[in-house]
């Protein structure tokens, strides 16, 4: 119960004892569900090419972006 109440002590003091943030992030999750890919890997550069620029025209300044669909890059064990 001592770690607990030492962990919930730390975590509001990190949490109320911060400046305010120099920059604002805008962000997107570009899903791979979303249409833009394609068996053709020009169309799908393309497509790429054209979610990235629609972001970048509505001043976005980060990007998630879903590279794999099976989670495959997930650790076993």
């Amino acid at each position: 119960m001592k770690k607990m109440a030492y962990f919930v002590l730390l975590f509001c003091s990190f949490l109320f004892s911060g400046r305010g943030a120099d920059a604002e992030m805008r962000a997107c999750w570009a899903s791979r569900f979303d249409g833009w890919i394609s068996p053709d890997k020009e169309t799908c550069e393309n497509n790429i090419r054209a979610v990235m620029q629609t972001l970048k025209d509505n001043n976005y300044n980060a990007v998630l972006f879903q590279i794999r669909g099976e989670c495959a890059a997930a650790l076993c064990g």
